[in-house]
């Protein structure tokens, strides 16, 4: 009878670990309250700081624990979730006295996009989590690969990268982002992409 490789268990060692940036590497939980006082204590707050603001700007308020609810989703998808909720479209409207548009959704995207590349390298929110770096270090060390997924675009993985590498010294082996797939998560995309950029074969 045949069987596929692909219907068969694996068993040989683990080769490539795939880490999230925000709340896994970085951006873990602290209490910042005394700066932003919506500040739920919990981590990934670069993108909940940067809606919160942004949304702001355009009269609408919305809970943290609402902007969180799509949290993992490409970031323009991320918005459109929350301006379709009933509470930002009533807002919305009440501000401005006609609903969203597509225009509207990306001209603040943009501003979101500009705002985040900024906020995701402040230091209080692009320090490793505790025990971040050791930990990719032991895996390397080990000879596992080691690489990410994101629900930040091209710009902000990039540069949150980079700061990663030059002040964390924290090196991933192969880096991605949301504009490198077709479809951002939950979608796996930049796992297979990890994978056939590493050579890491079955999953």
């Amino acid at each position: 009878m045949f069987t596929s490789a692909m219907s068969k268990q694996y068993t040989g060692p683990i080769q490539l670990v795939v880490l999230d940036f925000a709340g896994t590497l970085v951006d873990g939980p602290q209490n910042l309250s005394d700066q932003y006082p919506g500040d739920d204590g919990k981590g990934v707050k670069a993108p909940v700081i940067t809606f919160d603001e942004i949304l702001r700007e355009y009269g609408i308020e919305l809970t943290w624990e609402r902007i969180r609810e799509p949290m993992g989703l490409y970031k323009k998808d991320h918005l459109r979730v929350l301006l379709e909720t009933e509470e930002a479209t009533e807002q919305f409207y009440d501000e401005h006295g006609r609903e969203w548009t597509e225009s509207d959704l990306e001209q603040i995207y943009t501003e979101f996009y500009n705002l985040l590349n900024e906020m995701v390298v402040q230091d209080e929110l692009a320090s490793p989590v505790s025990g971040a770096k050791e930990t990719v270090d032991r895996l390397q060390t080990e000879g596992k690969l080691v690489s990410n997924t994101t629900g930040y675009a091209k710009e902000t993985a990039e540069t949150l990268n980079r700061k990663l590498v030059e002040e964390f010294d924290i090196e991933l082996d192969f880096m991605t982002h949301s504009d490198a797939v077709e479809t951002g998560r939950p979608a796996p995309w930049m796992i297979y992409q990890g994978m056939r950029e590493l050579g890491v074969y079955p999953p």
